[in-house]
């Protein structure tokens, strides 16, 4: 009994770690090492509560203020997957009129949801960047391209399926089972009645696999610290 008191403990510990801690990267390895230990010693999340448990709505800004694109939309898919969430479109009115601002929800327990929302952020920054790099390194073969403008959307949907990549291996290795908690599902589905689902169906055809293997590659190298 005093040993399972001293690895809940541990885990609270964690917890409070990756919900506040304002890196990204140490707060996901936080939150994979909490869900290891709950999985691995049966820990259930009431034992881990120490005021109730708080389902919340975390909402991400993609900066974008027309329809978003494709690739965005599996990318916030994939990382609320991987943080046991629901994610939803969400539209902010601008004080001074407008279009509004574009901005993803995602809904689960709080220490996910909040996660989630700083890795989708992180991640969005990460795949411009990394596309700005490859579009300087790779301009001329680009230029010469009939449609240019596809190697970015090609690029970016790589750099997706790297991301959903990574995560599985991580899942495997972690040996985790990413479930949602039954009161995220229980109230997600009583909210699904006001909105349309997330749609994570890519349109995008590949033409160039130099272009989508290197957004790939980046991908899986995600959030990777070495």
């Amino acid at each position: 009994m005093e040993q399972r008191k001293k690895l809940v403990e541990k885990v609270k510990k964690i917890l409070v770690k990756a919900r506040d801690n304002p890196n990204a990267y140490e707060a996901e390895s936080a939150m994979l090492m909490a869900q290891r230990l709950q999985l691995e010693y049966n820990i259930r999340e009431t034992e881990l509560e120490e005021r109730p448990l708080e389902i919340i709505t975390g909402h991400a800004n993609s900066q974008i203020r027309r329809q978003h694109p494709s690739w965005m939309w599996q990318l916030a898919h994939v990382i609320a997957n991987n943080f046991r969430c629901y994610v939803y479109q969400n539209d902010q009115q601008r004080f001074f009129g407008g279009n509004p601002d574009k901005t993803y929800s995602f809904f689960g327990i709080d220490d996910d949801a909040a996660v989630a929302c700083e890795v989708f952020e992180l991640a969005i920054h990460t795949a411009n960047l990394k596309w700005q790099e490859f579009r300087l390194e790779n301009r001329r073969a680009i230029a010469r391209r009939k449609y240019p403008k596809r190697a970015r959307i090609e690029f970016l949907t790589g750099f997706v399926h790297g991301v959903q990549i990574r995560f599985s291996h991580q899942v495997q290795e972690y040996g985790l089972v990413l479930v949602k908690n039954e009161l995220v599902e229980q109230q997600y589905t009583l909210m699904q009645q006001e909105f349309s689902p997330v749609n994570t169906k890519s349109r995008v055809q590949i033409r160039s696999t130099n272009a989508y293997g290197q957004g790939r590659a980046d991908g899986r190298e995600f959030m990777t610290l070495d």
